[in-house]
């Protein structure tokens, strides 16, 4: 005859045995619950801890095929109460944390990290616990360096301990937050570290990832044939790889950053379907803001609106407050380009006093060429030319080349606006020089400082010149395909302007030009 204890020990014992994984699954935290109970009841019968963490698994990793994060992080947070083994434990805890990360509960997530770099003995434990708090902490607080001098701390960790593969993953975190914060002079600097570490690693899981984010600094520093070159390498070669989703993430902003729009839209989608498939919301709003930033570029306001409250929403939600101050500029952007300028300047006035913002030389930059728009827009030319100054010279010393050409660009406009003639020449060739010959054929910014050029040499009554800056201006355009953007606003806007100059410098010579 079966006592009470036994007799509950083989209908649970039962269940695990008799069911295939898949009917099994949905029931595995129910059974697990009276596995508890059992155990509770009969503290003496260890079988029943067995069964309870073995239906925890089972339950854990099908709130994983449900997308459910935040109910899995708390499934591996009671087995790693559970199981007596420290090491197991700590990877369940890790793994717990990540899954909080996830869900949008970052406190939780930054809990138990702090709860294994506090209790556990193991560095290797103690420094993957801190890269996941430090990154962590740089997507959810509006100021992140002290979160960067945490990292530094964890890479000196490392490297004195010679744990090699954890050095470049925190090489890694590194490099992506200086491309966040818009520094890719040092994000290049981190990223050759972790280059060759991962020569030191050929079995790093991480090696292709590092390509992809080497390519990402390259893109924003201008290097445009080392950036694609060293992107297509990895989208050939990487579609299996651990990191694919991410990897991805990089490359789309590679072409979005060498004006490759089409191919950007292209991979920034499947990307977003892959963040969705597994129930990565963070990935998912970062892409979101992408796309709108890829509409912004191209001029098309009202569609922009759509991507950008996506992602503005969901860093809300998540607490990734940092992230949610990287939507501000993009949100004066648009209202700019609808038209609504008292509605632009109010949102800039907020944006500017962003902790997210100030921080970073990207969106420092945004902030004063927009408000030299906004005085431009007033007529304030000594106002505009002050902050678009600064925004050249913010982006410049970051080593953000595309951006400084604007600049540059943008003084050039304010003093054709004012009749100076040479110093807005000087400052057109500026901008044509600082996009340097990586970047002529690639960006629509060449195309409009030569556009700008042409202009300024027409009204200055030199005509050959202005000739020559409007071809060299159409057959960059050409080579862009602009002329079949003619829906894409901005295009079409230049397109005019092009066509009007072509116009101009013909045959006959030329003639006055008003700006």
């Amino acid at each position: 005859m079966q006592t009470p204890t036994s007799e509950i020990q083989s209908l649970l014992q039962g269940s695990l045995d008799s069911k295939n994984p898949e009917e099994l699954a949905p029931l595995a935290e129910l059974l697990a619950q009276q596995a508890r109970e059992a155990r509770l009841a009969h503290p003496a019968a260890s079988v029943f801890l067995g069964l309870e963490i073995r239906f925890l698994e089972l339950a854990a990793n099908y709130a994983r095929s449900l997308k459910n994060a935040g109910r899995e992080a708390a499934l591996i947070e009671t087995l790693a109460a559970l199981v007596p083994d420290h090491q197991r434990a700590t990877a369940y805890l890790l793994r717990a944390a990540a899954c909080y990360a996830t869900a949008g509960r970052p406190e939780d997530a930054d809990r138990i990290y702090r709860q294994v770099t506090d209790a556990d003995s193991d560095l290797g434990a103690k420094l993957t616990a801190g890269i996941g708090s430090a990154a962590i902490r740089i997507d959810h607080e509006q100021n992140p360096e002290q979160s960067l001098a945490i990292v530094e701390g964890l890479i000196d960790q490392a490297r004195t301990a010679g744990l090699k593969a954890l050095h470049l993953r925190l090489a890694l975190v590194r490099t992506r937050f200086f491309i966040q914060m818009g520094r890719p002079d040092a994000a290049a600097d981190s990223i050759r570290i972790a280059d060759e570490l991962g020569d030191e690693c050929p079995d790093s899981e991480y090696r292709l990832l590092v390509k992809a984010v080497a390519a990402h600094v390259w893109s924003r520093q201008g290097k445009f044939r080392e950036a694609l070159r060293a992107v297509d390498g990895v989208l050939k070669a990487g579609a299996d790889d651990t990191h694919w989703t991410e990897i991805q993430e990089h490359a789309g902003c590679v072409f979005a950053n060498c004006g490759l729009h089409s191919k950007a839209r292209e991979i920034f989608e499947t990307t977003m379907h892959r963040y969705h498939e597994a129930g990565d919301r963070f990935g998912k709003a970062r892409l979101e803001l992408y796309l709108a930033r890829l509409l912004i570029d191209e001029g098309r306001w009202r569609e922009a609106r759509v991507p950008l409250s996506l992602a503005a929403s969901e860093f809300k939600a998540l607490g990734r407050e940092h992230w949610l101050g990287f939507t501000a500029p993009a949100n004066v952007e648009i209202l700019m380009g609808k038209g609504d300028w008292d509605g632009a300047e109010r949102e800039l006035r907020t944006a500017r006093n962003l902790l997210s913002v100030k921080t970073s030389r990207l969106h420092t930059y945004a902030v004063h060429e927009m408000a030299g728009d906004l005085h431009r827009h007033a007529g304030r030319h000594a106002d505009a030319l002050r902050e678009y100054n600064q925004s050249r010279e913010v982006a410049r010393d970051a080593g953000l080349m595309r951006e400084a050409a604007r600049g540059a660009l943008n003084c050039a406009h304010v003093h054709f606006a004012l009749g100076r003639l040479a110093t807005a020449e000087t400052q057109a060739v500026l901008s044509i020089s600082l996009l340097g010959e990586d970047w002529r054929f690639r960006l629509v910014e060449y195309v409009e400082a030569k556009a700008a050029l042409a202009r300024i040499h027409l009204k200055r009554g030199h005509f050959i010149d202005a000739r020559q800056a409007t071809l060299d201006a159409l057959e960059a355009a050409d080579e862009l395909n602009l002329l079949d953007q003619e829906n894409a606003p901005r295009a079409e806007v230049l397109i005019n302007d092009l066509r009007r100059l072509e116009d101009l410098v013909g045959p006959a010579g030329g003639s006055e030009v008003t700006d």
